[in-house]
């Protein structure tokens, strides 16, 4: 199979399983399962415990199935990340910008305008990438450059 095909049906694998996770919740939400104070306290414990964890072991793990090889040295890679300071002001600054031209664009009444910025400036913007990446990355095998990366 070609790139291209991979790469599709690895995208194609990822929104189905975001398309599955929401299908749960909405099932139950509808079901009555989950409901009030229960999806402010799931919410809080998605993005306040588990993701932060699930990103720290994503950085942190290390494969030993019992190979020579030693873990690889987390501190080589910190000259890398400089750019996480100013990432966020930056996709922040980029959403205001494209709020300000939808708002332009569909003449937003005046009292709404600040709504449309922040909504895109600090859009959700944890669960549905690393589902995302989590799912294209597994489908790849690790001689890939998408599968290596880790």
């Amino acid at each position: 199979m070609n790139t291209t095909c991979l790469t599709f049906l690895a995208a194609l694998r990822s929104v189905g399983t975001a398309c599955a996770m929401a299908a749960v919740g909405v099932y139950l939400h509808r079901r009555e399962f989950v409901f009030g104070n229960g999806k402010k306290t799931l919410a809080l414990i998605s993005q306040q415990v588990t993701i932060p964890l699930f990103l720290f072991t994503k950085i942190i793990y290390c494969n030993q199935d019992w190979s020579d090889e030693p873990c690889p040295n987390i501190t080589d890679n910190l000259n890398d990340i400089w750019v996480l300071i100013f990432w966020p002001v930056f996709v922040v600054g980029c959403g205001i910008f494209v709020g300000w031209v939808v708002a332009t664009l569909t003449k937003t009444p005046q009292r709404q305008r600040r709504s449309v910025l922040a909504s895109c400036a600090f859009g959700n913007s944890t669960g549905l990438p690393i589902t995302l990446l989590t799912v294209i990355h597994a489908n790849y095998p690790s001689t890939t450059e998408l599968g290596n990366i880790d």
